[in-house]
Parts: C-alpha cells; structure tokens; sequence
C-alpha cells in the first residue's frame, strides 16, 4: 500500500531493474493519495509509452496492478493491506 508516497515510482522501478529475473515480477500496489494536492502516482513515465518504450514501467506495464483509492477514504495501513491482498493473482510467491 502506498499512502501518498513520493518515491513509490522510484520503488517500483527499482523492483524491476534489480530483478535478476524482471519477467517473473508481478507489482500490486494500492495508491492512496489525495486528489488536487499535487501527489505523484505510482506508475509515472517521463515519457508517454508510445515515445519511448524502453522506460522501465513501459516494458513492465502488463506486470503491474494498481488500485486506487482517495487519501481521505482510506482507513490506515490495514485496510491498504487488504486491498493489496486482492491483487494477487496466484503468483507462487507474495511479500508486502
């Protein structure tokens, strides 16, 4: 669960190129921010997709889930944790 969290982008990223083995890495991650307030999302490019796919997050795309909820509905680390639960999709392992 990320909960308004700047370096989420950069937490993902790292996730893939430290990978030995990136094709095998699923992402699930619950973005709670607040609309209007100026917060990153969890999944942001430099460059649109089209332009230049070699971005990591472009090349891992189909390996990453994304729930959002409203910073101001969420309801602490708990409740993000459970939303993250139900992104897993039968992958052999899981860690938060």
């Amino acid at each position: 669960a990320s909960y308004r969290d700047a370096r989420c982008t950069g937490t993902i990223n790292s996730i893939f190129e430290r990978a030995q083995y990136p094709d095998r890495v699923f992402v699930g991650v619950v973005q709670q921010n607040s609309p209007g307030s100026g917060d990153s999302e969890c999944v942001q490019v430099s460059h649109p997709c089209t332009a230049m796919a070699s971005q990591t997050l472009c090349k891992y795309a189909k390996q990453i889930r994304v729930h959002m909820v409203q910073a101001e509905e969420s309801l602490g680390p708990t409740f993000g944790r459970h939303r993250a639960d139900r992104l897993y999709r039968g992958e052999m392992y899981a860690m938060q």
